[in-house]
């Protein structure tokens, strides 16, 4: 949840004040793979480790902890989408030499707003934990 934050407060708006267009969206480009990839190796690490936990303490009919392992699953599910088919495609509509296309900034809008939504499922799953 932290990363979320930093990068959506702290890094996005600093970056594109701070370069021209052409850098910041050149820097962002290499920077969100591995925004979402890391995103994707938490949620596994996560989910393998509740599931340890879950087995080695016989604790499967737990209501609450299915709605983690669901919460979890979304978050993961959610990371993988905006890695393996948001990102590549964002990238490709990017033309730095004039305004954003407006697919561009469909898919733009659909990778903030996702992103947005995996930060109040972490928000859940922590107050839930």
């Amino acid at each position: 949840m932290g990363k979320i934050l930093f990068f959506a407060i702290a890094i996005a708006p600093t970056v594109f004040r701070i370069l021209e267009r052409k850098e910041a969206s050149q820097l962002q480009n290499a920077i969100f793979p591995k925004y979402f990839g890391l995103g994707i190796i938490f949620a596994v690490v996560f989910l393998i480790s509740r599931a340890a936990k879950n087995f080695l303490t016989a604790n499967f009919n737990n209501p609450k902890e299915w709605c983690i392992f669901i919460l979890a699953f979304t978050v993961l599910a959610i990371y993988s989408y905006c890695l393996l088919y948001l990102t590549p495609n964002i990238q490709a509509l990017q033309d730095l030499s004039q305004a954003p296309s407006e697919e561009f900034q469909t898919l733009h809008k659909s990778s903030v707003r996702l992103n947005i939504i995996c930060l109040f499922i972490l928000l859940i799953m922590l107050l839930i934990f």
